[in-house]
């Protein structure tokens, strides 16, 4: 990571901030140690994971990243997010939008296999992290030179994470519907929808060739997808889970539009 570039600066400094204020505010409002280091982490690693996401879905803006940094904090209010679980769906996007360039490796599989065991073993998380799976194995239409390796990686990657479930009693049924959930799917369905507009005119990370504007909607769609399939899953509560993931959609949404609306679309700015 550069950090001679102000929005990868602001990727470390607006998560420690966003985890501070939240810790300190736990300990100001009678909470303990232990809650203010959870609402600290809570915080700031969803911070940090929706910047992450927002530079891979809106590659050519920064500060959509910035934004949606400052923005995801805030939907902690409704409930706890699922770290393990963005953290899937950023490698997952990452992989699908192709930002870097490159085909992924055995190591990158081995990482989203741990990570998919990882989130598997969470509340809920079993589903979201095999949609990760198939998004990725999906990545192969747009991009043949790894397919062996990725559709092996994230067919080992599902076996193990269905037992590790098992193993941590998290196979789970979904959940009742609530009379909120309805309001969260039309809001993630707006948000995709809008969201799907954007153009890409940046280069890859790690070889000089543009990013393919059609890989950075199709990991746009999974995105939303999961946001649906977290509600549908647990209500409110799932799309707490993915919050972070949710306000990268708003964001990328509210930007997209704006740009549209301005008639211009501009470049890596």
């Amino acid at each position: 990571m550069d950090f001679r570039l102000l929005s990868n600066r602001l990727s470390i400094a607006l998560p420690l901030a966003a985890g501070s204020v939240a810790g300190i505010g736990s300990l100001l409002t009678g909470g303990g140690l232990a809650d203010a280091v959870r609402a600290g982490i809570a915080a700031g690693g969803s911070s940090f994971l929706a910047w992450a996401v927002t530079r891979e879905l809106n590659p050519d803006h920064p500060v959509a990243a910035s934004l949606a940094a400052v923005a995801a904090p805030w939907a902690t209010v409704f409930g706890s997010p699922s770290l393990a679980v963005v953290a899937v769906w950023l490698l997952a996007v990452r992989v699908v939008a192709g930002t870097t360039g490159a085909a992924p490796y055995a190591v990158d599989m081995i990482v989203v296999g741990a990570f998919t065991i990882w989130a598997s073993t969470s509340e809920g998380g079993l589903a979201l992290a095999l949609l990760a799976l198939v998004a990725i194995a999906s990545s192969t239409v747009f991009d043949a030179r790894s397919r062996r390796t990725v559709l092996v990686g994230a067919g080992l990657a599902t076996a193990v994470s269905l037992a590790a479930a098992r193993a941590a009693g998290t196979l789970g049924l979904p959940e009742a519907w609530t009379a909120h959930s309805g309001w969260w799917l039309v809001a993630v369905a707006l948000s995709t929808s809008a969201a799907l507009l954007v153009r890409v005119e940046s280069t890859a990370d790690r070889r000089p060739v543009p990013i393919d504007t059609r890989r950075v909607r199709a990991a746009t769609g999974w995105a939303g997808t999961a946001c649906v399939i977290a509600v549908v899953w647990r209500g409110p509560v799932g799309m707490a889970s993915m919050a972070p993931v949710g306000v990268v959609l708003a964001v990328t949404a509210t930007w997209s539009v704006a740009r549209r609306l301005r008639g211009g679309w501009g470049g890596n700015r």
